[in-house]
């Protein structure tokens, strides 16, 4: 039987990366899989309508319209998504200027085909994608938006200077 529902806990989106919770102060935040949502109350699992977590007291189901007290089996996240996600994480490092990060660079030795299919190359620095900034959370979504959008137009830097690439459809 699933624990009790913590005060206020909402779920807003599943990614390959983890789960879109927000607490009763309304805050919204990707929580990977394996953290803690709360303290002591850990994300395990995320399906397409649902994410699980776990306490010391049992497993709580987060729909998206709030906890409910039964399990329902549904289809888990592809797991080719979740190592996409992971390739994707390990295969970018952020790029700073000033402190701050500006995009992501590509790793030397990275095995990121759909990268490689634009044009981009080690040393590259993705700056945004269709128009998004490359910050934490989209690297954390990129392999998702690659194989779900239409076309993809990323923003580069090579050498410091700006480039846009596309790849074949």
């Amino acid at each position: 039987m699933p624990a009790a529902s913590p005060d206020g806990l909402r779920l807003h989106g599943v990614t390959g990366a983890g789960a879109i919770i927000s607490g009763a102060d309304g805050r919204q935040r990707l929580v990977a899989i394996g953290r803690d949502v709360l303290p002591g109350l850990t994300l395990v699992q995320m399906r397409v309508d649902h994410a699980l977590l776990r306490s010391a007291t049992g497993d709580l189901r987060l729909d998206f319209t709030g906890a409910s007290a039964s399990a329902v089996p549904s289809a888990p996240v592809a797991s080719a998504e979740q190592d996409d996600t992971l390739r994707y994480r390990l295969g970018l490092a952020p790029h700073r200027v000033d402190g701050r990060v500006v995009g992501h660079e590509v790793r030397a030795g990275a095995a990121l085909p759909a990268l490689a299919a634009a044009g981009i190359r080690p040393g590259d620095v993705i700056l945004s994608v269709n128009g998004s900034r490359l910050d934490e959370e989209r690297v954390a979504e990129l392999a998702w938006m690659l194989a779900n959008s239409d076309r993809t137009e990323f923003e580069i830097e090579r050498g410091g200077r700006p480039l846009r690439l596309s790849p074949p459809r």
